[in-house]
């Protein structure tokens, strides 16, 4: 008998990284906007659902969005940023840095 959630891990692809190489990503992040200025970018439901036929593609480009953009002005820039996190959370896996 098969789980849900074996069926489930199957069809969402997931991306695998320790904790430090977050905080390194991270890192480099805030690097790029001290660079220069970086415009904010609240990306729409539609956009993020072409942003699931490639998560390993636009994975790190979504949390760079969640990690530097700043806090929502607006419910629709809020909506976007939940749209994020869940798109984040569904794809990436953090584990120990073992």
């Amino acid at each position: 008998m098969v789980e849900i959630t074996d069926v489930a891990s199957e069809l969402t692809p997931t991306i695998q990284m320790t904790y430090d190489e977050y905080d390194a990503m991270v890192e480099r992040f805030e690097r790029v906007k001290a660079g220069g200025k970086v415009p904010v970018y609240w990306p729409t439901i539609q956009q993020i659902d072409e942003f699931e036929k490639d998560p390993e593609k636009w994975l790190r480009f979504c949390c760079y969005l969640h990690e530097m953009n700043p806090e929502p002005s607006n419910n629709t820039e809020k909506y976007s940023r939940r749209n994020l996190g869940d798109f984040i959370n569904r794809h990436l896996v953090l584990v120990d840095n073992d």
